[in-house]
């Protein structure tokens, strides 16, 4: 893959901001010395994304610039590795349409096969001033904050084109969701609760109804659906020799560096998964297996969900269950995502 519109979009972010990725080397360079010491899930605080931005100091983000530290953020996080999601159809499709309509799982969260991953998300949309614009893919990654929650971070790539990334109408929308216990629609309420805090702080009341947990939420789920299944410790990444991971940094004489790769890479997630769901729905539909009587099953597929449960004290885990054939030929598809390990400390490279 020489390029890819994720990548066109780091370019772009890049010329307006054209010392931000040198000043994110000097930043991960004072972690536990001149700055805390993040844990290693986290590429880098986003306070140093809005110190770059802001020009460091004392310095405010301008109101109209208030979304660029979130996308220059991810970005910084996503460009040492810059692994593009592409799911199989057949995959994709049933886990979009795959809800968790009870609590949004917190620990496999912090299991993401890189500190950023870019989800390629065909045919979503995601609703903008009443019209729906479409959602090309999605960055997520995770942020800490020494005084507050951790957050799961989305920057959707709505842009209209990738020169446009950081308009504030035809650009990139970030999406944060605070970290805890509850639903997605909870998590971004806690969103609007802190930035109404924030905004008053600073001497300004929020408009009433800045935000449609509900309604944002429902868009929401196919792409933490999709996330979700990238968290799996056996989700089927690639070829299965090798699979994605943060990269180990290099000395130099200026100190360790992360060194970006010269292109994208393509990660095919659920290639064997999804070649035997289309076989399991073919069979279905041609009904191969044939009518049965009595009290037999018939030939059907049951759907599939999330299954979460609590394996210790406190340790959430989550499994997706794929639609499993029942009475098809071949057998039950099996079911080949096991749970996640628990918590912030299964932590990856740092």
């Amino acid at each position: 893959m020489s390029t890819h519109r994720a990548r066109e979009i780091l370019t772009a972010v890049g010329r307006v901001y054209p010392h931000a990725w040198r000043q994110v080397d000097r930043l991960r360079a004072g972690r536990g010395n001149l700055l805390p010491a993040w844990p290693d899930w986290c590429f880098m605080p986003l306070h140093g994304a809005y110190a770059i931005v802001s020009g460091g100091g004392e310095r405010e983000v301008p109101f109209e610039r208030a979304h660029h530290p979130a996308i220059v953020g991810a970005l910084a996080a996503w460009r040492v590795t810059q692994g593009i999601y592409r799911f199989d159809p057949a995959l994709y499709a049933d886990l979009i349409e795959t809800r968790l309509d009870a609590d949004l799982p917190r620990d496999p969260l912090y299991r993401l096969p890189e500190w950023c991953v870019y989800v390629e998300t065909p045919d979503q949309v995601w609703p903008v001033a009443g019209e729906k614009r479409p959602i090309h893919g999605f960055w997520a990654h995770l942020d800490w904050d020494e005084r507050g929650s951790d957050e799961l971070r989305l920057v959707l790539d709505t842009a209209a084109s990738p020169e446009l990334a950081l308009d504030p109408m035809y650009g990139c929308i970030p999406v944060p969701l605070i970290l805890g216990e509850g639903s997605v629609a909870s998590a971004l309420e806690r969103v609007v609760i802190s930035g109404a805090a924030q905004a008053r702080r600073r001497g300004m009341e929020p408009p009433a109804g800045l935000l449609d947990a509900q309604a944002i939420a429902r868009a929401l789920w196919p792409l933490i659906s999709l996330l979700l299944y990238l968290c799996a410790d056996d989700a089927e990444l690639g070829t299965g020799s090798v699979r994605p991971a943060n990269p180990a940094p290099k000395r130099t004489r200026d100190g360790l560096r992360l060194f970006p790769p010269d292109a994208p890479r393509r990660w095919d997630v659920g290639v064997r998964l999804g070649a035997a769901l289309r076989l399991a729905y073919q069979a279905e539909q041609t009904k191969q297996a044939g009518e049965t009587t009595g009290r037999s099953v018939r030939p059907h597929i049951r759907r599939a969900h999330w299954h979460t449960f609590l394996a210790g004290p406190r340790q959430r885990r989550i499994k997706w269950m794929p639609p499993i054939p029942v009475k098809l030929d071949g057998g039950d598809l099996p079911a080949v995502i096991r749970p996640v390990k628990s918590g912030p400390d299964a932590n990856g490279a740092g």
